[in-house]
């Protein structure tokens, strides 16, 4: 067959092939021959092709076999190489496989460790809890049942256990005859700026309630402990109730804040008459979150107001709670003033000096200033006015004490203050201890009988 008709018939890559395996079989037969002809030691100038040539190769039928097997061996070699390289991905797969179950084992491992450890630190922690527990309760009863001891003993031995011990504390201090001076000055001045600040802001409250019930063309008498109101029950209205009952504890609360911007400014001059500034806005501030508290509770002054704005009795609790939360901060937040005041007395105010002064200087003015007032606004006739009124005046009077507790709690905390090195000289206030005796005194007999306006 010629070469132009196999080509056609095998195509040109099978024609390619074809080629190159007939000339690879030539080849070999070639080499096989010089092979053979060197072992034999025969000698041949020339080999001719074509006696190398086999008889079973020449015919169609043998060269499309032969091509056949060729493709077969071809792609057996090639399934041979994906075989292999599918071969080496299952096993890349099965190490990527056994890696990745080697990690979450790893982290199955350290997740259960660290459940482990921080249940045995979970268990750790409640038995000392527990263990802590049992102690405070062991150390409650041992304190209590000493104290009981002590009470006991004290009962059947009052004068070793209280007499005793106050009378040598007494003894003590009068023997101490600075330490008695200055304890009578301090408090005789914060007692005077007590009182002084009281009348002040509470006369300016009556003149703006009468001028208020002058609105409303109310008839009113005035009192040295109240405002009466000469009217029917049919003239008062919602309006003439919120006016004049918030106008005291209104003008209370605006005074107390004018009163603490303008200590803020002098606080650290050294003068007494700061003390009023620093007493008016303690009653300020007790004028409106004490009568709002006392109000909310026994429905009565500034309570009326709370009524008259239709909040039910959550509402009033609500307010209650806030008056509250007000005096305790205002007392906590009052505590520094107090304690910068100490410049007008010492040089220094450290852990020595610190009680007394705050005892001398808040705490007893405090009581002798509210006693004193109670005693003047006892009525001396309930026919404008009744018991429940003037037990409804003390309990807002008492409502100072919210104040008066936290900072006597929290003056133990502050930092020592050092003022300057001059020498301080404690001298009684008689100027505004007059005028303080003189208002008292015209204040309760000239408005004994009450004036009608």
């Amino acid at each position: 067959m010629k070469e132009t008709t196999r080509r056609r018939i095998l195509g040109e890559r099978l024609y390619k092939t074809y080629r190159r395996i007939r000339y690879l079989s030539y080849r070999s037969r070639v080499l096989k021959l010089q092979k053979r002809e060197q072992f034999s030691g025969e000698k041949q100038h020339k080999i001719k092709p074509v006696a190398a040539k086999d008889k079973r190769g020449s015919g169609l039928g043998y060269r499309v076999k032969r091509i056949i097997r060729i493709i077969r061996f071809l792609s057996r070699k090639q399934k041979i190489r994906r075989r292999e390289k599918n071969l080496l991905r299952k096993e890349i797969r099965q190490k990527l496989l056994k890696e990745r179950a080697e990690v979450r084992q790893r982290m199955r491992d350290k997740t259960l460790q660290e459940k482990i450890l921080v249940r045995e630190q979970q268990l750790k922690d409640r038995r000392e809890k527990r263990l802590k527990r049992y102690r405070r309760r062991r150390i409650i009863r041992f304190l209590m049942k000493r104290q009981f001891r002590r009470f006991g003993y004290a009962i059947r031995h009052p004068w070793r256990m209280i007499l005793l011990p106050w009378s040598m504390k007494i003894k003590k201090f009068a023997q101490n005859t600075e330490q008695r001076n200055d304890l009578f000055m301090i408090t005789a001045n914060s007692t005077v700026w007590f009182l002084l600040a009281y009348m002040f802001i509470y006369i300016i409250g009556q003149i703006i309630t009468i001028w208020a019930s002058r609105q409303f063309e109310y008839q009113i008498i005035l009192f040295y402990n109240k405002i009466y109101f000469d009217i029917d029950a049919t003239e008062w209205f919602a309006d003439s109730v919120k006016l004049l009952y918030s106008t005291m504890p209104m003008t209370g609360l605006f005074l107390g804040l004018i009163c603490l911007i303008i200590y803020s400014n002098i606080r650290r001059e050294n003068i007494g008459f700061k003390l009023f500034f620093l007493w008016g806005f303690i009653h300020g501030i007790n004028m409106f979150f004490g009568a709002l508290l006392m109000g909310t509770l026994f429905n009565k002054g500034f309570g009326y107001v709370v009524t008259y704005m239709y909040y039910r009795d959550t509402g009033k609790m609500i307010f209650a709670i806030i008056s509250i939360f007000a005096l305790l901060i205002t007392g906590a937040g009052s505590t520094k003033s107090f304690l910068i005041s100490a410049n007008t007395y010492f040089n220094y105010l450290d852990q020595s000096n610190r009680k007394f002064f705050i005892n001398s200087q808040v705490l007893l003015p405090a009581v002798i200033g509210t006693f004193l007032i109670i005693l003047i606004k006892l009525p001396n006739n309930l026919y404008f006015s009744s018991l429940d009124l003037f037990y409804f005046d003390l309990l807002l009077l008492g409502a100072i004490a919210l104040i008066i507790i936290p900072i006597m709690l929290s003056h133990s905390s502050y930092l020592d203050l050092f003022f300057d090195d001059e020498p301080k000289k404690k001298q009684l206030d008689w100027k505004p201890a007059l005028v303080v005796l003189i208002v008292l005194v015209l204040w309760r007999l000239g408005l004994s009988g009450g004036i009608s306006i």
